[in-house]
């Protein structure tokens, strides 16, 4: 994509896509929960997360910009990343606790 026109947009799909690793950063640590917390299991999902976020920067860079690297397209993929982070992933975790029911009650520490 050429010109000057299009960088809002391709800045909002850089916005997007730190999203979606955020989410799939977040995804993975509760596949980390319920696979056990042993190191091996936390190396892999590691890896993982590493290779799919390499793959989808290579691809959003080739598809949107072909390879053409600017300093607003990282921003980007942090601003949706911690936008995720911080507002989206807490409501959708909200949510999803009405529909799971009212779940184990934490006990109260005694003094």
């Amino acid at each position: 994509m050429e010109g000057t026109l299009n960088q809002p947009y391709v800045a909002l799909v850089n916005v997007y896509v730190g999203m979606a690793l955020g989410a799939l950063h977040f995804l993975l640590g509760r596949l980390l929960r319920v696979f056990g917390r042993s190191a091996a299991a936390r190396h892999i999902a590691d890896a993982l997360f590493s290779v799919l976020l390499a793959g989808t920067v290579v691809v959003v860079f080739y598809h949107v910009s072909n390879f053409s690297f600017r300093l607003f397209y990282f921003a980007g993929m942090a601003l949706g990343f911690g936008l995720y982070a911080a507002g989206i992933h807490p409501l959708v975790c909200r949510v999803l606790s009405l529909f799971s029911g009212p779940g184990k009650k934490r006990k109260k520490k005694s003094p």
